[in-house]
């Protein structure tokens, strides 16, 4: 069985792709929030969309395993 953290993006299309990674509407305020220079998990909490913890997490992991982010301790 394949995780979604490890399929394949469903083509070769640059914008399919990214769309696959950041289409969702929670992952996209986690890049802005990103951008906008945030860096630690609570300030991510702190958002005024109230992303819940679990949410959070899946995204954060998410876009580490893709690359996009690396974690590290604080």
């Amino acid at each position: 069985m394949t995780s979604k953290r490890t399929q394949k993006s469903r083509s070769g299309c640059p914008i399919a792709t990214t769309l696959d990674l950041v289409g969702d509407r929670w992952s996209l305020v986690v890049v802005r929030d990103l951008l906008n220079g945030k860096s630690r998990f609570g300030e991510f909490l702190n958002s005024p969309e109230k992303i819940t913890t679990s949410v959070l997490a899946d995204r954060l992991d998410k876009l580490a395993a893709a690359g996009v982010i690396k974690a590290r301790a604080y």
